[in-house]
């Protein structure tokens, strides 16, 4: 799925001006406070969409044409409902990768459920 989502990305972003990927924000929430990092400041003005409202953002980001999504934060994994959303964006055959601090709330049991629910990679 990943190389054919790959492929189909290239052609619609070269010929036809369509996004190639996504990165969308599930928390604003994170487990640390590390200098670099804008999300610190943001956690407390924006709300985190439920996951049926990002499953709304799946269903247009692959209409216009997405293939691979990333779904980072602050730290995605803090959200209980995560296999939740990416079931949601692998519903719609969205090659995802998940952008984590590999904090404590990444245990084996929260990797599963979201391998189970069709995440592959883990950045």
């Amino acid at each position: 799925m990943k190389i054919t989502n790959t492929a189909w990305g290239i052609v619609g972003s070269r010929l036809l001006g369509r996004p190639f990927y996504s990165r969308v924000h599930v928390t604003y929430r994170c487990n640390y406070r590390c200098q670099m990092c804008a999300v610190c400041g943001s956690r407390d003005r924006y709300a985190e969409l439920p996951a049926a409202a990002l499953a709304t953002v799946a269903e247009r980001l692959w209409a216009l044409g997405a293939r691979h999504v990333v779904l980072t934060g602050g730290e995605p994994f803090l959200r209980r409902d995560l296999p939740e959303i990416v079931r949601a964006f692998a519903g719609h055959r969205f090659s995802i990768r998940i952008q984590t601090n590999g904090g404590p709330q990444l245990t084996r049991d929260a990797l599963a459920a979201v391998a189970e629910a069709g995440a592959r990679d883990l950045s």
